[in-house]
């Protein structure tokens, strides 16, 4: 783990959001959650590729959640999307999952990835340093 990756991530995290937010201003609904969808995916598949190449990768919060982000939320979010594509997000239901209910799950998802790169952060900041006398 380093600082600047985790900075980076969680500026990443953010202008993401940002990003998502200004296509729905400016495109159809369905167009504008492909590119958010498309954007998330890029996002956790840079992420990971970062992350993989970490000393000790596999204990880092990062690691885990970036991983609910891309395989619990951002991938069946936009594979529903698209195999739904003629209806619209509001009204797709599988059984008991909806679609506004899928993407609450996605943003809960999308908070913990936020909060795993800060709890990473925070244990590189404040990892103990050997003293020196």
């Amino acid at each position: 783990m380093n600082k600047k990756d985790l900075l980076i991530f969680i500026f990443i995290d953010f202008a993401v959001i940002a990003a998502v937010l200004f296509n729905f201003y400016y495109f159809d609904k369905k167009v504008a959650g492909l590119i958010g969808g498309a954007l998330f995916l890029a996002q956790g598949f840079y992420i990971l590729i970062k992350i993989s190449k970490w000393d000790k990768f596999s204990s880092s919060a990062s690691l885990y959640g970036t991983m609910a982000h891309l395989f619990l939320a951002t991938i069946p979010v936009l594979v529903i999307r698209l195999a739904f594509w003629s209806t619209e997000f509001s009204h797709i239901q599988l059984g008991f999952i909806t679609g506004p209910g899928l993407h609450k799950f996605a943003e809960t998802i999308y908070l913990i990835l936020i909060v795993s790169h800060i709890i990473d952060l925070l244990k590189v900041q404040f990892k103990k340093q050997p003293k020196t006398i």
